[in-house]
């Protein structure tokens, strides 16, 4: 098996609300500079002027919830959705405005925490090589049987900078529950690593196949893997682990069993291309999620119709395979 900014507007599901308030606190010049929502082609060109204009948001956006928190503002004003999101927002992106208020060069959280996108609060900042994104990822597990159709049976959506390794335990746990766990299960490197083989085996039994990381410093040509003048010594059972899986992949027999690995990206080719699974159209990671199942659905669909008509479907592999998504906000 394989796998793989803000307007003036105070809004409350899509109804704008306080229109009064608004006028009474708002300076003439905010409309100008926010009547208009945001993108990127329109902040300044200059980086130094990109920075001055992010720090007048900050200042405008305090001044914004210190008027909320007026004795003379209505409480049901205070504690709208809306404006929780802004105060939180502005915490994490911005000094506080005792301390200036400016824009935060660096986070003051773990992109995983980091709300990027006040119309989709699960979104988050997500990183692979040089591709940048906002949103989600998918991991799909697919079937790699050369005389059955290669059907998708587990989808797993997580947040953008959730690691591969980190959700392969919840991918075996969604086959378990539907007794479709493989034998062998096909992974790429990402998902690889000495935890995750012994877990793998112990707690599922299942054999995990795929590349393991290297290790390329220097010092461990010379028999001492040293980091930074540091050393993390692994339980032995894991080390174990590890060896073993290096060893075989340097066999011809890890290379036979590996190449229907393959498979998993004609069918990450074929949701892109036929079904635009790079765009999530809804908001949420539950809803998103939903989505990524109904894409799941209809490329098995595809892949029945295909093999009944006796054709060579588009992906004849398989292992878990991750696909970055970009959430469309």
């Amino acid at each position: 098996m394989r796998s793989s900014k803000y307007g003036l507007r105070i809004e409350c599901a899509d109804r704008e609300v306080a229109p009064d308030w608004v006028r009474a606190h708002v300076p003439v010049e905010w409309i100008e500079r926010y009547g208009e929502r945001l993108y990127h082609e329109r902040l300044p060109k200059e980086e130094e002027e990109r920075k001055q204009y992010a720090n007048q948001v900050g200042a405008d956006g305090w001044m914004l919830l210190d008027a909320l928190q007026a004795l003379d503002t209505p409480d049901w004003i205070k504690t709208l959705p809306a404006i929780s999101t802004l105060c939180t927002i502005w915490e994490q992106q911005f000094e506080a405005r005792e301390q200036g208020g400016q824009w935060r060069q660096e986070p003051v959280l773990p992109a995983a925490q980091l709300i990027n996108s006040p119309y989709d609060l699960d979104a988050r900042y997500g990183k692979k090589r040089t591709t940048l994104w906002v949103g989600y990822k998918v991991h799909l597990t697919q079937t790699c049987d050369e005389d059955a159709p290669q059907l998708i049976t587990h989808v797993e959506t997580t947040q953008a900078p959730i690691s591969d390794e980190g959700v392969l335990s919840a991918i075996h746990t969604g086959l378990s529950q539907k007794d479709l766990l493989p034998e062998q299960h096909l992974v790429d490197a990402g998902y690889v690593t000495s935890a995750n083989l012994v877990k793998t085996s112990s707690s599922y039994g299942v054999d995990l196949v795929g590349p393991t990381l290297k290790t390329h410093w220097y010092q461990a040509e010379t028999g001492y893997d040293l980091t930074r003048r540091s050393m993390t010594l692994h339980p032995k059972e894991q080390m174990k682990a590890l060896f073993a899986a290096r060893q075989r992949e340097s066999t011809d027999a890890f290379k036979t069993t590996y190449r229907h690995r393959a498979g998993i990206e004609g069918t990450h080719s074929q949701a892109v291309r036929a079904m635009g699974l790079r765009r999530s159209r809804y908001i949420g990671l539950r809803k998103t999620h939903l989505g990524h199942v109904a894409i799941a659905a209809a490329v098995n669909v595809i892949q029945l119709i295909s093999w009944l008509r006796g054709e060579v479907p588009e992906q004849t592999r398989t292992s878990p395979f991750k696909l970055v998504m970009k959430q469309a906000i």
